[in-house]
């Protein structure tokens, strides 16, 4: 305005909208607000990095079961890779093996074989795969790994994959159409 009282001319002014309304927060709210956004990123963030591991241990626990393969397949074929002229690829692969696990237990991979071991002894870190009903068998017990219980650092990572043996009188005999269990169990 000026001093001689004469009003502005209010066309040159350009009308603008209204500012929303904010609301003013506290400094310690906006503090926790910041604070939160934080714990949420860094909880995302966690659980990305366990995502990771656990991917990580599942590929180590595959290798361990292939590295447990391999050692069965060369005790199985020992006699015929002993010969004069396999002995040294026979060696060799032996020492690779041998690399592989002492690769495996560094990282904190444990392998377990459980053979001869009872049903309750493996129950909760096995899946039966078959039985076997044998004389040779006075108890439940493992008769084959096909594949090795893996842990790392005391946890389990993979469930290994059994074969049962059992004594030949707990087998149980399927009835015949038409049969009760009992009547298959006397024709049997």
């Amino acid at each position: 305005m000026s001093s001689s009282g004469e009003l502005p001319d209010w066309t040159l002014f350009a009308e603008r909208e209204e500012p929303l309304e904010s609301e003013m927060l506290a400094p310690a709210l906006e503090m926790a607000a910041v604070l939160q956004k934080h714990h949420a990123d860094a909880e995302r963030a966690s659980g990305e990095t366990d995502a990771i591991r656990r991917t990580g241990l599942e590929a180590l626990a595959e290798q361990a079961v292939f590295v447990f393969q391999l050692e069965s397949a060369l005790a199985r074929y020992e006699q015929d890779l002993t010969q004069a002229p396999l002995a040294k690829i026979h060696r060799h692969l032996r020492v690779l093996k041998d690399q592989m696990l002492a690769a495996l237990k560094k990282a904190g991979l444990e392998i377990i074989i459980p053979l001869g071991k009872t049903f309750d002894d493996v129950a909760d870190s096995v899946h039966v795969t078959g039985w076997r009903h044998l004389e040779e068998f006075t108890s439940e017990v493992v008769a084959e790994v096909t594949e090795p219980v893996i842990k790392h650092n005391g946890e389990l990572v993979r469930a290994g994959q059994i074969v049962m043996g059992a004594p030949l009188e707990m087998a149980v005999t399927k009835p015949r159409d038409g049969q009760t269990e009992q009547a298959a169990e006397q024709t049997d």
